[in-house]
């Protein structure tokens, strides 16, 4: 009876243990059921969501987000505002930019009237120091009588009359001007003296040193350049012909590195073109000047009436260094 009790629960504990066993390969291979794609597209697409919204929120700011939350407004409201934004944003920096634009050419007109540091030259003594452009302007400018001055003046061999006093008013103007600029009338009136060479022969120049007791003595005393200009001015007045004046030499004269209102022949006209108007003559200015002209002026040198004109009345040649 015991072997037969025993043998009953043996096969009871083989039965249940092969019920377990059978169970645990069944939800084994539960486990291993493929899934649906439909699944496995959504758990991706959430995945990657997450990450996507991490990183923007990493990117624009937690305070970006927290203001977008809080808004009320609309979507078209929203995006109305971003723009108007953007808008106020450009318009104040192109007001800034100008404003900077403004404030920089208004730095450069204060340097450019600032007198320049300039040394002082010895001008000499004697009729050299009064029988320069600068000396000779002043002696024919001062004591005038007002009723000289305000009385038409009729020009030798023409019907043209012109107001003396337009005339002085115009060319003192434009000699305080360089003078403010050179720091003063010494300065100015060295840097016309030393700076520029006019080509003319010492020995041409009346040897006098009193020039102050007669007229005649005073305008034979005048150099003969300034002469033979006065006399080519008067000429363009009598034949009613423009007054020319060309310029050639190298970069320095052709103004390489500055713009073209900054070149010397242009503020030259700028400067004088209302100083000959007054005398009813019209001034033509000419830029003839090429650069790298310096170190050989053939076959440069061999056209200039080409280059500067056949009927030009004054003409400056410069190939200095730059």
């Amino acid at each position: 009876m015991l072997s037969s009790a025993t043998t009953g629960v043996t096969k009871r504990k083989n039965i249940i243990s092969k019920k377990k066993s059978h169970q645990k390969r069944k939800m084994k291979r539960k486990r291993y059921v493929h899934e649906s794609f439909l699944m496995t597209y959504m758990k991706v697409a959430g995945i990657l969501a997450c990450i996507c919204t991490i990183l923007y929120v990493l990117y624009t700011g937690p305070s970006t987000i927290l203001g977008l939350r809080g808004s009320s407004s609309s979507s078209n409201s929203g995006t109305s505002d971003s723009d108007n934004a953007f808008d106020q944003y450009q318009r104040e920096k192109e007001i800034k930019e100008e404003m900077q634009g403004l404030a920089a050419i208004k730095k450069q007109e204060e340097y450019d009237r600032k007198p320049k540091d300039l040394p002082r030259f010895d001008l000499g003594t004697g009729s050299g120091a009064s029988t320069d452009a600068w000396g000779i302007a002043d002696r024919l400018f001062t004591g005038l009588d007002s009723s000289v001055l305000q009385a038409p003046i009729r020009v030798p061999a023409t019907s043209f009359t012109f107001i003396l006093q337009e005339f002085i008013s115009h060319a003192l103007e434009i000699k305080r001007d360089f003078a403010s600029m050179c720091g003063g009338e010494n300065q100015a009136r060295g840097i016309m003296q030393h700076a520029l060479a006019t080509f003319q022969r010492e020995d041409n120049q009346t040897k006098s040193t009193n020039t102050n007791n007669d007229d005649t003595q005073f305008i034979q005393s005048i150099p003969p350049n300034i002469h033979h200009t006065a006399k080519r001015i008067l000429h363009a007045i009598q034949t009613s012909q423009p007054f020319h004046i060309s310029f050639s030499g190298s970069s320095a004269a052709a103004g390489y590195g500055n713009y073209a209102n900054q070149t010397f022949p242009y503020i030259l006209a700028n400067t004088l073109t209302d100083l000959f108007s007054t005398l009813n003559v019209d001034l033509v200015v000419r830029q003839a000047a090429i650069g790298g002209t310096m170190e050989s002026t053939f076959p440069y040198g061999w056209c200039l009436k080409n280059f500067m004109g056949w009927d030009v009345d004054a003409m400056s040649w410069d190939v200095g260094m730059d």
